[in-house]
């Protein structure tokens, strides 16, 4: 306190210091120190306290930085900024948790990890506090089990290696905290629940991979390009009328048609889509990556390509979610990693998750590979970012 006798700097509640029961918020370089070292803290403040403003602490700094990344991603926000002071790198909870009404949990933890070599973002005249810059829609986690629990690191990084900040929960709260943080993504994972529902009660077809993914750009853009010249019918629900729909893909519409018109980027097609190339130093994996943050940073991602005999053509579109893994065990092979084996004999353990009507799949959050064949698919497969 800044009014203990072994740290007296004025009389209780005349200052703008957290520690000094007047509503402030702001702390003295010692009093990060004593947050950040435990040998400090716990000697001092045992002496002090009970422990419990420790604690009350340790959760005000937490809520604030999880609430900055759940504004960020209402907003859409590419990229947030959050004010770090490096002499505090670890908080944790030691119960119940309220984030918001909606929003409780059992257990939160907090850890940020930054680069001392960058003096770039450093805030003038204050040693300890730096900028950071975090993508607010990434889904980096894994799983680890202790003390017979079971637990979920979220982890948000920066461009500099081995900088970040990560929070752990107990992993049975894990859709509770995701909806939480990600509350925007889940508006797109509906509508594109609805465009598999839509596609399903539009046309009896056993591929409907051109329908599932040009009613998903209409329902969540009101964009008709992927729909053909002469239009094709459209039925929102069971009990509602059928009408037409008239785009700008050659007729009569089908994947292949909308693959070709990608190739040629007719005028139609390049006012609102452009090409996401993989870059010379990416392997595929983190272009894989890329395309999945894309998505679940609120853009619009839709592959096209033609079967290996070029007959055929498939298209889909990139949904928010987490990567999907790979197999290579025949006995752990479902439909939906039907060539998941040849994604990871070439490395690729992890695939986007996709809008899949292809082949009898009705899927709005399928793998990748529950229908594309990793063999020679790199070359045939493009992907394309709607830009309106």
């Amino acid at each position: 306190h800044t009014f203990a006798q072994s740290n007296y700097l004025a009389p209780e509640a005349t200052t703008d210091n957290l520690m000094d029961y007047n509503g402030g918020t702001t702390l003295n370089h010692w009093q990060w120190q004593d947050v950040h070292d435990p040998k400090r803290v716990w000697l001092k403040w045992a002496q002090e306290e009970s422990g419990a403003e420790m604690n009350d602490l340790n959760i005000i700094r937490m809520l604030s930085y999880l609430g900055k990344i759940h504004t960020a991603n209402y907003n859409n926000d590419k990229q947030l900024a959050l004010v770090i002071n490096k002499d505090w790198s670890f908080g944790k909870s030691n119960g119940l948790v309220e984030i918001d009404t909606s929003t409780k949990l059992n257990y939160l933890s907090m850890f940020i990890m930054v680069n001392n070599q960058d003096e770039e973002n450093m805030i003038e005249g204050i040693s300890s506090t730096k900028v950071i810059s975090i993508k607010p829609y990434e889904r980096n986690k894994r799983t680890s089990d202790e003390d017979n629990e079971s637990y979920t690191t979220y982890t948000f990084k920066t461009d500099q290696k081995y900088e970040y900040i990560s929070f752990t929960i107990k992993t049975d709260e894990c859709e509770v905290f995701e909806e939480y943080l990600y509350g925007s993504q889940l508006v797109l994972k509906e509508l594109a629940k609805n465009a598999v529902e839509v596609a399903a009660i539009s046309m009896n077809s056993n591929s409907l991979c051109n329908v599932c993914t040009r009613t998903a750009l209409y329902l969540m853009k009101n964009d008709s390009t992927l729909f053909p010249y002469e239009g094709s019918a459209l039925k929102e629900s069971v009990s509602s009328p059928i009408r037409y729909v008239k785009g700008y893909t050659t007729n009569p519409g089908r994947a292949q048609h909308i693959k070709e018109d990608f190739d040629a980027m007719k005028p139609e097609y390049s006012a609102v889509f452009e090409e996401i190339v993989k870059n010379a130093n990416e392997t595929w994996q983190q272009y894989f990556e890329r395309l999945q943050n894309l998505a679940n940073s609120g853009e619009i991602i839709i592959g096209a390509m033609m079967d290996s005999k070029n007959e055929t053509g498939h298209v889909m579109m990139i949904t928010p979610g987490d990567m999907a893994e790979t197999c290579i065990d025949e006995d752990s092979k479902t439909y939906e990693n039907k060539y998941g084996d040849s994604f990871y004999k070439q490395e690729i353990t992890k695939v986007p998750i996709v809008i899949e009507c292809g082949q009898g799949v009705r899927d709005c959050k399928a793998p990748l590979c529950t229908n594309v064949d990793r063999k020679g698919a790199q070359e045939r497969l493009k992907w394309y970012k709607y830009k309106k």
